[in-house]
């Protein structure tokens, strides 16, 4: 019988830290502010169209909306917004 801290014991230790880095990584709302100071937050990372000159991006809803490159002052992860 396997007990949990046999099981950590060497290679994987390094999985287990592996998943939580992965984990821990990966932002799943942005926040998109706007010139006006108007916060949107996304689900998922807003993707850039440079050609059209707007920032696509699902909104709490789920659905796709986009909105100016104008309006947007700044784009980041909301863990990190302030």
């Amino acid at each position: 019988m396997k007990t949990w801290y046999k099981v950590l014991n060497g290679n994987g230790i390094i999985l287990v830290l592996f998943l939580a880095f992965a984990a821990s990584g990966c932002a799943s709302r942005y926040n998109i502010t706007t010139g006006k100071g108007y916060k949107i937050t996304a689900k998922g990372k807003p993707k850039y169209d440079k050609e059209r000159g707007v920032w696509s991006y699902k909104g709490a809803d789920g659905k796709p909306h986009t909105i100016s490159t104008g309006s947007v002052t700044e784009v980041a992860p909301a863990s990190m917004s302030p």
